[in-house]
């Protein structure tokens, strides 16, 4: 029983790895950790949907179409045609379409959380291209352009706080809402229309203006789409198949353009009733980011919190060595502890005050702890204050890493390296193989 006492207390091989042990089991409250700041997360998108519900949903928008009713009439053995009739239905794409729309935006606060909305005026133009019918084997079809709808699908409607009429051909419509058939879209703005037979290019104009949340794309439904945004949203995250080819973004806010053609995307110009139109790999659009999300900033920060034990430890264990104090692993676990509660007061804290302060004060409370800890456990007070200062550059360290997209890895490893160089500087005079307690003094 002495001989295990005296290899845990003051046995340097078997020291370091009870360090390595405790280091490993103090990963395990990671996942809680985690598990917090998922419940955290799905309160905020639980709040941020009942603002969106209220406000507005995000909008997916599919501008525009044509339905174009035709007969097929049933003829006998014989080739006479008889009385009864089939009603069948052609969906037109449009040849051109161009879309220029400026979003006006606003942050709702609901509970702690922050809810990124805008309402957008949007300018909808274009042109049909008339079908030829042969192509399609309706060159005998009685095609009913009389009665022929135009169409627009709207991922939600709530939002619509105004809409223009409907110009096309010349001619003035009402859009009302509802569609004479989910094909296309499971809601939005139709309105019954009268084409003439012999038309071959039709224009059409329109406008909207609504409301919704957090983003907004387009179908890319004609030949050849252009799409115009403007926002005074400082940080636009771009989104779906197609990148924009114009964009600039300042401080103020951002504007970008695109352009596809009817190659780029996997979407039949004419639809017949056997084709199914699906879009999901052709929309595109924009979402308003808030780059100051904390719980994005948190979980990244708890990905580096094995990191952040081995700095600590690091730093414990090299007092322990200069100083000749032994330091038993129930006082290791301690400051372990004190570490992983540091991110349960960070996240609790950035809730209230923001990322930065939360992060500051959190740091600053641990760092005290800690030093304070480390101030009762050395012989030489002055190396408490090497452990306060290594933690100070710890959390620093840790911060500017957060900050970095393109280098984080390249900074962790550079800092894990200097790590090593520093406690092998620190021990290079100490004598491993003597295991009593006035060898961990290294001899200057």
């Amino acid at each position: 029983m002495q001989t295990m006492k005296q290899t845990l207390s003051q046995g340097m091989t078997g020291k370091v790895i009870i360090i390595g042990i405790l280091g490993i089991l103090l990963l395990l409250p990671t996942s809680m950790t985690e598990s917090l700041l998922l419940e955290r997360q799905e309160r905020q998108q639980q709040l941020r949907t009942e603002v969106s519900q209220q406000w507005g949903e995000q909008l997916l928008l599919k501008a525009a179409y044509l339905r174009i009713p035709y007969l097929i009439h049933n003829t006998d053995s014989d080739g006479i045609r008889r009385h009864d009739s089939q009603q069948r239905f052609l969906y037109v794409l449009p040849e051109y379409l161009e879309i220029d729309g400026h979003l006006a935006s606003e942050v709702r606060h609901k509970s702690l959380y922050t809810v990124p909305l805008y309402q957008a005026r949007l300018s909808v133009k274009g042109h049909f291209q008339r079908p030829d019918m042969a192509t399609f084997g309706l060159a005998k079809a009685e095609v009913q352009w009389h009665r022929a709808s135009f169409g627009i699908g709207l991922s939600q409607l709530k939002g619509l706080q105004a809409v223009e009429p409907l110009i096309l051909g010349g001619k003035t419509y009402s859009l009302a809402a509802g569609l004479p058939s989910l094909k296309m879209a499971s809601q939005g703005l139709s309105a019954p229309v009268k084409l003439s037979a012999q038309w071959q290019e039709l224009p059409f104009a329109t406008a909207l203006t609504i409301n919704a949340t957090e983003r907004i794309e387009f179908v890319p439904m004609a030949q050849n789409t252009k799409l115009s945004l403007a926002a005074d949203w400082p940080d636009p995250g771009f989104t779906g198949a197609f990148l924009p080819q114009q964009q600039h973004i300042t401080e103020e806010g951002f504007s970008a353009s695109w352009q596809v053609l009817g190659v780029n995307r996997n979407i039949p110009q004419v639809l017949t009733r056997n084709d199914t139109f699906i879009h999901d790999d052709s929309h595109f659009g924009v979402s308003l980011i808030i780059m100051a999300d904390v719980y994005q900033q948190v979980d990244r920060l708890i990905k580096y919190m094995a990191l952040f034990i081995v700095f600590t430890f690091a730093a414990l264990f090299c007092s322990e060595v200069l100083s000749g104090t032994v330091i038993h692993p129930v006082q290791y676990l301690l400051v372990g502890l004190a570490i992983v509660l540091f991110y349960v007061l960070l996240l609790s804290l950035a809730e209230h005050l923001g990322f930065f302060m939360a992060y500051v004060l959190a740091a600053t409370v641990v760092t005290v702890q800690i030093s304070l800890y480390a101030r009762s456990l050395c012989q030489y007070r002055s190396l408490s204050y090497w452990v306060a200062v290594l933690l100070v550059l710890l959390y620093s360290y840790f911060y500017l890493l957060l900050q970095m997209q393109d280098y984080a890895l390249l900074a962790g490893a550079a800092g894990l390296l200097l790590l090593l160089v520093a406690v092998m500087y620190v021990t290079r005079h100490v004598d491993w193989y003597n295991t009593s307690a006035g060898s961990f003094m290294p001899s200057m």
